[in-house]
């Protein structure tokens, strides 16, 4: 199984090309159909904050992957999915770190420029919160809302702030997708 904490960027194709998130769905709830039903007297989020669970194929075996909802708080969806992954886990028992995969999907700006990745991070080490590794994907687009990456931190990298666990960081041209591919392939056997 993967819990995925996701970005808002690429949310839509995820959700529908990666999660498999029937289109007539995802376009319905774009187009205002409320995710609760009338009478409630409650509101519902945007329809790009929602998650998703579905069954995938992937090399002959059956994988259960989650995205977790998404709210506007840019850094506190992958506190929720390391929860998230945590209790799924601790209910498989023994092996669970083995079977239950936390990937975690950032933003440049964000991942270096949100104190809750370096408490995250920090804390990831300690038996309460250890997952047995988690893929941290950090997507550098080089504009963080509206901040400049020489405006929102000191680091030459977005993920020099891994160097905190002595993390491995991959680099990669994601203009160059079996660069990619091969990275994470290096990432997933690193975590197993």
């Amino acid at each position: 199984e993967v819990v995925v904490g996701g970005m808002h960027r690429g949310r839509f194709s995820m959700l529908a090309n990666v999660m498999g998130k029937p289109l007539g769905a995802l376009v319905a709830e774009i187009l205002g159909k409320p995710a609760v039903p009338d009478g409630m007297d409650v509101s519902s989020d945007v329809s790009y904050h929602l998650g998703y669970s579905g069954d995938r194929e992937i090399a002959g075996s059956t994988v259960h992957v989650t995205v977790s909802p998404h709210p506007s708080h840019l850094q506190l969806v992958p506190i929720i999915a390391q929860g998230r992954t945590r209790a799924k886990q601790s209910q498989r028992g023994a092996d669970g770190a083995a079977r239950v995969l936390p990937l975690l999907l950032h933003t440049d700006a964000s991942f270096a420029g949100q104190g809750l990745v370096a408490e995250m991070l920090q804390l990831s080490g300690l038996v309460p919160f250890s997952l047995g590794g988690t893929i941290h994907i950090v997507v550098n687009n080089q504009l963080g809302f509206t901040t400049r990456p020489e405006e929102g931190r000191t680091a030459r990298h977005p993920t020099d702030i891994a160097k905190l666990i002595e993390a491995p960081v991959l680099h990669v041209n994601g203009d160059d997708p079996e660069a990619v591919w091969r990275v994470a392939i290096v990432a997933a056997n690193w975590r197993a």
